[in-house]
């Protein structure tokens, strides 16, 4: 049996380079980011999905579509992140604030679900 493995951040970067290891490895991966493009995943080991972190049912929607998927989870890579700087005259809090959440909130969700 394949391992599993969920990928966030999957998109670009670090996550997709993750993703690309592991399948090569023949692992079976949920390659989740904002703009995924299945076309950056040519094999029949990967399920894309571009589920919003954000949002608090995410993280058991991607424990489920794992189990739905390949019938288990054995690793997660909580990968996803954006950038906001800049000058204190022109940083956007909101931005700011919605960066922190992904980076923090998010990743204590996902790794609390797949713990459990």
């Amino acid at each position: 049996m394949n391992k599993v493995a969920i990928v966030t951040g999957a998109s670009s970067g670090i996550g997709k380079a993750i993703s690309h290891a592991m399948i090569s490895r023949n692992y079976c991966v949920i390659a989740n980011g904002r703009t995924i493009k299945k076309a950056d995943f040519q094999n029949n080991n990967v399920v894309i999905s571009n589920a919003d972190l954000l949002d608090e049912r995410t993280p058991k929607d991607l424990l489920d579509l794992a189990i739905k998927s390949f019938g288990d989870l054995n690793y997660l890579f909580v990968n996803a992140g954006t950038i906001e700087s800049g000058s204190i005259h022109d940083i956007d809090i909101n931005k700011m604030c919605k960066m922190l959440r992904l980076k923090v909130e998010s990743s204590f969700r996902l790794i609390y679900t797949a713990l459990q």
